[in-house]
């Protein structure tokens, strides 16, 4: 995954700013070809991001191999809405 040779292999992250609380922006980025998306969502919790990561993985044509999030609750969100 490193090597970024194989496609599938995503990165998950949030961005919140420091004018405005409460809506963060969640960036979910494709590590081979570097290919960004970015969702505004409403609230920094899990109930706030899980859908919109459930949206993109279960609708999008892109083979998820892996998924990297260095935001432990966000790990605990992707693997809940995997199963």
């Amino acid at each position: 995954m490193k090597a970024r040779q194989t496609f599938g292999h995503f990165e998950v992250d949030t961005m919140q700013s420091g004018k405005q609380r409460g809506d963060v922006l969640v960036t979910i980025t494709e590590r081979l070809s570097r290919q960004h998306i970015v969702r505004q969502v409403t609230g920094r919790n899990s109930q706030a991001v899980t859908p919109t990561l459930i949206h993109f993985f279960k609708g999008s044509r892109m083979p998820s191999k892996s998924l990297l999030t260095v935001n432990e609750s966000l790990q605990n969100i992707i693997k809940s809405s995997r199963n």
